[in-house]
């Protein structure tokens, strides 16, 4: 604390001070909070982007292995028709225990 010959000028003037630092820190918070909700944009603009490109990756993906399961079908039908038995008899049998 200052000391002086005039305590009410120097409390006067510590308070002013005072008020002014916390005028500043209010300030400084307002801004804190617009800089952060920007960051929290941008971030969430990346995010949403790779998202969107890791699901137009899968579904290209997707898209080509169903096309090669149907041409395999198609080149060897009876052996895609004993592969679907024989699985649907193994969840058949793993159902009825």
């Amino acid at each position: 604390m200052t000391t002086s010959s005039h305590p009410a000028k120097a409390s006067r003037s510590d308070e002013a001070d005072l008020r002014n630092d916390l005028d500043s820190i209010k300030g400084d918070l307002v801004q804190l909070r617009v800089d952060f909700n920007e960051l929290l944009r941008d971030a969430s603009g990346v995010v949403k982007s790779r998202v969107h490109s890791a699901v137009d990756t899968a579904v290209a993906a997707g898209k080509e292995n169903v096309h090669t399961l149907e041409k395999r079908i198609e080149e060897r039908p009876l052996m895609a028709v004993g592969i679907a038995l024989g699985v649907g008899a193994l969840i058949g049998f793993m159902l009825r225990r």
